[in-house]
């Protein structure tokens, strides 16, 4: 567990060193955060009273924010990794290392992901002097406790996931074009531009039970006390059932591609 812990570090002294990056991941990420915020003001017409499915203006504001956050911790980025590594022949020299892959992938993902949140937090706390009286607050210790937990729960899930999308080059010559359609799919299956509370109660029902809502939709809501403690629980249960599922398929699939893998190129 060490190396794995050092690894950590290391990755993530290497993303903060290019600081170019994090001017862009500044700059960037805010803005679809703005563009998204301003969108949902024009729908509520700027009326703070007014509730759409639960919503006000306030804690619709409040919901992009936090999980605009928190999901940066869906590690979308272990699929890429992957394919690239297949694609390149790099997989072949990386396999006889003395560390478990999947390990290594993981933390590698969880500290560049880390890295991209820091200026947006840094960002929202310089603005939060101006926004507080726009926000929803909400926050209780048995809330936190769950939100943690669904954080740690959606790094999982998001890695296996997207690392099982990323196997698809093992089959497919441009795997990369298909993971940048999935991703454009599982945002909006995440609750990223439209809360899932505003699609059909029947296609509700089946979202939230899907691990991509857990990438920051569900904690977004237990933030803002819109979900029992009864769902809650309900809900942490079949998220957790999901990283085995996963991690059962992602075996599966990583080994069935293996047998097709030769190692090639760099």
């Amino acid at each position: 567990m060490k190396k794995y812990l050092y690894g950590f570090q290391v990755f993530f002294l290497n993303s903060v060193q290019y600081r170019f990056n994090t001017v862009i991941h500044l700059l960037f990420g805010n803005l679809s955060l703005l563009v998204t915020l301003f969108f949902w003001v024009l729908i509520f017409n700027g009326n703070f009273g007014t509730s759409i499915k639960g919503f006000t203006l306030s804690s619709t504001i409040t919901y992009f924010i936090v999980s605009n956050i928190l999901s940066k911790f869906t590690l979308q980025g272990s699929g890429f990794y992957y394919t690239t590594m297949i694609k390149s022949g790099g997989l072949g020299p990386v396999l006889l290392k003395p560390y478990h892959l999947e390990w290594s992938v993981y933390v590698q993902q969880l500290a560049a992901n880390i890295t991209g949140i820091l200026p947006q937090v840094g960002f929202i706390l310089v603005a939060l002097p101006f926004i507080a009286g726009f926000l929803t607050w909400q926050m209780t210790a048995f809330n936190l406790l769950f939100i943690l937990l669904f954080i740690v729960i959606a790094s999982i899930t998001s890695h296996l996931l997207w690392s099982i999308f990323g196997f698809m080059a093992f089959w497919m010559e441009e795997a990369t074009a298909v993971m940048w359609s999935l991703a454009v799919l599982l945002n909006m299956a995440m609750g990223m531009y439209i809360p899932l509370d505003f699609f059909p109660k029947g296609w509700l029902s089946v979202l939230e039970k899907m691990p991509f809502s857990a990438w920051g939709y569900l904690p977004s809501k237990i933030y803002l006390g819109l979900l029992p403690i009864e769902k809650q629980l309900q809900l942490l249960w079949i998220h957790l059932s999901w990283i085995v599922i996963l991690c059962v398929l992602h075996r599966f699939v990583w080994k069935a591609g293996l047998k097709r893998f030769s190692s090639v190129g760099g």
